[in-house]
């Protein structure tokens, strides 16, 4: 085996083969996105409303109130979590098949670590930052041949190929990340008087094991950015955390993501998210 390698021709197209398998699904997402920023830092939908009210009542009448509750909760009592991300994207037009991925999320600092259980291609897994920089993350290659020899790549997150295969990067990736974004779409729909929801009172979502959550419809009477017309929400009425979303194009699927088994603030052992982890 060894003497295969040097032949200069099968190096060559060894060397190919490892590049096909550089890193491509990397981060949550359809494609590139950049949403709607909230307005800033004084508009009163950022301040979390009076706790007198119930997170359901503010489902009913004041959605934004209610992501804004659920966004302060989060900044005030998670500082990591780990979990089991289900998601199934459409990209670049085409439904993906399903995937499982295994989560650690670490707050400060942020910190990433994936490993995909099913449903990889390119990556098998991946870690954000890579060797000490905040502006490049790692990827394990999904082939195993290849990884015996190359066991990971890094790439820069303004690299062509890493912005182009990814909906959302790295920065703007998790649970709280996706909260963001729906409650920055929903001020800007409010100031234009367009913010349209339905509240479905409390259920068991069958994604995430039958876990008790309220659910929030948003229709968009203009697509969004992409293409959404349609956002459901599931937040646990135990943390009121959002643990799923459902993001439709007129009848078309666009993505689904469920954050199940989640588990707040774990005691992450000193090195879990080094470069160490990879070799």
């Amino acid at each position: 085996m060894r003497t295969y390698f040097y032949r200069p021709v099968c190096f060559v197209a060894f060397l190919i083969v490892c590049l096909m398998f550089a890193p491509a699904r990397l981060v949550i997402g359809d494609r590139q996105i950049h949403p709607t920023q909230v307005k800033g830092p004084d508009d009163d939908s950022l301040v979390p409303p009076s706790k007198e009210r119930s997170f359901a009542e503010l489902c009913r009448d004041d959605p934004v109130g209610a992501l804004a509750r659920s966004m302060h909760r989060y900044k005030q009592e998670v500082e990591g979590y780990t979990c089991t991300m289900a998601k199934h994207e459409r990209i670049n037009g085409k439904l993906n098949k399903p995937e499982v991925i295994r989560c650690e999320v670490r707050e400060s600092p942020f910190s990433v670590f994936l490993v995909w259980v099913e449903g990889k291609t390119r990556a098998h897994s991946l870690l954000y930052p890579a060797e000490g920089r905040r502006d490049r993350l790692a990827v394990v290659p999904g082939n195993e041949l290849v990884r015996k020899v190359i066991p990971f790549v890094t790439r820069s997150l303004d690299d062509p190929e890493v912005r182009a295969q990814s909906r959302y990067p790295i920065l703007d990736s998790g649970m709280n990340s996706g909260t963001a974004r729906a409650h920055a779409a929903m001020v800007d729909a409010r100031l234009r008087g367009t913010l349209k929801t339905r509240y479905d009172g409390i259920k068991p979502i069958a994604e995430l094991g039958g876990k008790m959550c309220h659910v929030l419809h948003r229709d968009s009477q203009i697509p969004e950015e992409d293409g959404q017309t349609h956002l459901m929400l599931c937040f646990d009425v135990d943390t009121l955390l959002q643990l799923g979303a459902v993001v439709h194009a007129g009848d078309e699927l666009v993505a689904t993501y469920y954050f199940r088994d989640v588990v707040l603030n774990p005691k992450f052992e000193q090195g879990r998210f080094s470069m160490d982890r990879l070799k």
